[in-house]
């Protein structure tokens, strides 16, 4: 059974392997890895074709895409969970953030947003298109950024039923959980000393 990676990469998933996602979690092994990248993250796309992690500042976005990504922003966060919070929270146009996410033939499938703040970096809004959850995409994404950015302290607010994901990346509970717009989160931080998953 073969895969692709961001990169376009074949990965072949040893006979047996009931998903991929087991297969990345360790419980399966690869038989044939064959990534470009550290990130040993694979993704599996049955109707679409993955493309490369895209990484732009704000003033490098065209309108197109700024669209796009505004809207799988507010289609996650604000129509799916209920909430209705001010998505636009300003912080998108900062001089020193960027926008990170990955494309299939149908748009971002994938995102999340990078904050240059004075302890390290801040990574929030992560997100997958409904119709990709389960397949990597986060975690390509997450692998990605992570990769570019080690030797960083990273810090994050995790929704509470997410922090074994990013436990998987070398994250910890740096603080209690909290309600944030009525949804359970907990601040997270990476260590300086972690390094991609891989």
């Amino acid at each position: 059974m073969q895969f692709r990676n961001a990169r376009s990469s074949a990965i072949r998933v040893s006979p047996g392997s009931r998903t991929l996602t087991e297969a990345c979690e360790g419980r399966l092994p690869l038989a044939d890895h064959r990534c470009r990248s550290k990130v040993s993250w694979v993704t599996e796309y049955t109707a679409h074709r993955i493309g490369d992690v895209n990484s732009r500042p704000f003033n490098e976005l065209n309108s197109r895409t700024l669209y796009s990504l505004l809207r799988l922003r507010v289609d996650v966060f604000v129509v799916e969970q209920h909430c209705p919070y001010p998505e636009l929270d300003g912080r998108d146009t900062e001089p020193g953030t960027t926008h990170a996410w990955i494309d299939d033939t149908s748009g971002p499938v994938a995102y999340l947003r990078i904050l240059r703040e004075p302890e390290g970096i801040r990574i929030g809004r992560v997100c997958t298109r409904a119709d990709s959850r389960g397949g990597g995409a986060a975690a390509l994404l997450l692998g990605h950024v992570l990769e570019h950015h080690l030797g960083e302290r990273v810090v994050l607010d995790a929704q509470s039923y997410l922090v074994g994901f990013y436990a998987r990346f070398g994250f910890a509970p740096s603080g209690p959980e909290f309600l944030e717009d009525g949804i359970a989160h907990v601040p997270m931080c990476r260590p300086l000393a972690a390094s991609a998953p891989g």
